[in-house]
């Protein structure tokens, strides 16, 4: 008879019999050969009773066959977890190593295995571009920043540039008001040259001087050349000199055609003088009025029209005089185009340097917005379910809470190339005027 030593144990929580370890176990042996017999109650309740004593609370003893098992249930839970960790730990290494795992050869088994659980990497050239799009990013907004000044977020400001954009394209209560106001501000800062003008040809009337004037009138008529009207009236002032007996007269002549040629300067100046001898208008003491009252705007609130309106109709007989000279049509020569004409020539003289870096500020981001399209494609076609994805595709883009603040201005951004077409669709999907208090 020989004695084999089998434990087991009973894993309970997970309602599973698993055999643990070796109890002690009867078997019959004779000539070498066991016992058939099966073991009788008192073989069993005999194993009992010596379990109990030498285990009486973990052990139990039970019968299969030829065997009696001995249930050891502390020391078998912790031969479990030992064996099974040692034999699970390089599976689990491989599992989380699956990149290494794969790494192994083609000719690998087990490098094979593996890469058919691992996640495909992004393209090396989507990686590039996704790459290069990110350092121009960076690059822009840098520059960007350094034109973010704190006035771009200024009400006022903002408020003149969409009028300014507005009268532009000739929106709404705006429209054909750019030549306008841009002939009526070259009339007032030319106002002294305007007056030097209508006094020496008033002053100054002999036969020779008036060959120049004359002249310069025909020229007047003419669509012609800055440099070239320059020129012609240089050579007709030396044809005239020698016919002058004074002195006086002569001096008269040279400013006459000094101030001309200052005025001619700005294309719209040499309009003005002939639309000024169209509607006679021989008082430039109405220009003069004019520039007092767009003084006055400096301690305006050049949003509220309300109080821009109450300064034209003090001067309102003065602005309708100006009205037609400055071609402003009958049916808007009223007060109320007068206040909006006043409200931008009083903003633009504020932030007329500002618009011209908000202009660049908002391109730049307009440049942004490209390279961050491209960006935005490369992500698009991989998932975080499906790609290994590297950590600048989770990343947020540099600058793009400043594209955020500022997307809703691009319509503003002055673009004179922009083909009539384009421009009526802009114009639909805008506001129709700017938010101002007072007179709309």
């Amino acid at each position: 008879m020989s004695k084999y030593l089998v434990k087991s144990s009973l894993v309970a929580g997970l309602g599973l019999s698993v055999p643990i370890a070796l109890a002690d176990v009867t078997r019959s042996q004779t000539t070498g050969k066991p016992e058939e017999a099966l073991p009788t109650e008192s073989t069993a309740a005999n194993a009992n009773r010596q379990i109990q004593k030498a285990n009486p609370v973990n052990s139990t003893a039970v019968t299969a066959g030829n065997y009696t098992f001995v249930l050891s249930t502390p020391i078998t839970i912790a031969l479990i977890v030992v064996i099974g960790g040692i034999a699970i730990f390089p599976v689990i290494t491989l599992l989380l190593n699956s990149k290494k795992a794969a790494k192994l050869g083609q000719s690998n088994f087990l490098g094979k295995f593996f890469k058919r659980f691992q996640k495909p990497d992004v393209l090396e050239s989507d990686k590039f571009l996704h790459q290069r799009n990110l350092e121009k990013l960076a690059l822009i907004t840098n520059q960007a920043e350094n034109l973010n000044a704190d006035k771009f977020g200024n009400t006022e400001f903002m408020a003149f540039f969409k009028i300014k954009s507005y009268i532009a394209r000739s929106i709404d209560e705006y429209a054909n008001l750019d030549e306008v106001i841009e002939l009526l501000r070259v009339a007032i800062e030319a106002q002294t040259s305007f007056s030097t003008i209508d006094s020496t040809e008033s002053r100054y009337c002999s036969s020779g001087q008036r060959k120049l004037y004359d002249f310069v009138n025909s020229l007047l008529t003419q669509e012609i050349d800055t440099a070239v009207f320059k020129q012609q009236v240089e050579q007709k002032l030396e044809e005239v000199l020698p016919l002058l007996k004074t002195e006086e007269g002569k001096v008269a002549l040279r400013s006459y055609v000094a101030e001309i040629s200052k005025i001619s300067e700005n294309p719209l100046g040499l309009k003005l003088i002939l639309l000024f001898k169209k509607y006679q208008l021989d008082d430039y003491s109405t220009l003069r009025s004019v520039s007092n009252t767009i003084n006055l705007l400096e301690a305006e609130d050049l949003l509220n029209l309300d109080a821009l309106l109450l300064l034209v109709m003090v001067k309102y007989d003065v602005f309708e005089k100006l009205g037609p000279i400055v071609g402003i049509a009958e049916q808007h020569n009223r007060p109320e185009t007068y206040s909006k004409m006043l409200q931008y020539i009083g903003l633009k003289s504020r932030h007329e340097v500002s618009y011209q870096k908000f202009q660049e500020f908002l391109l730049l981001l307009k440049q942004w917005e490209t390279h961050y399209k491209t960006i935005v494609n490369v992500r698009s076609k991989y998932s975080e379910k499906d790609y290994q994805l590297p950590k600048e595709f989770n990343s947020e883009p540099p600058g793009f809470g400043l594209y955020q603040k500022y997307k809703d201005s691009f319509h503003l951004i002055t673009a004179p190339d922009v083909p009539p077409a384009a421009t009526t669709k802009i114009e639909k999907t805008e506001p129709e005027s700017p938010i101002l208090t007072g007179v709309s």
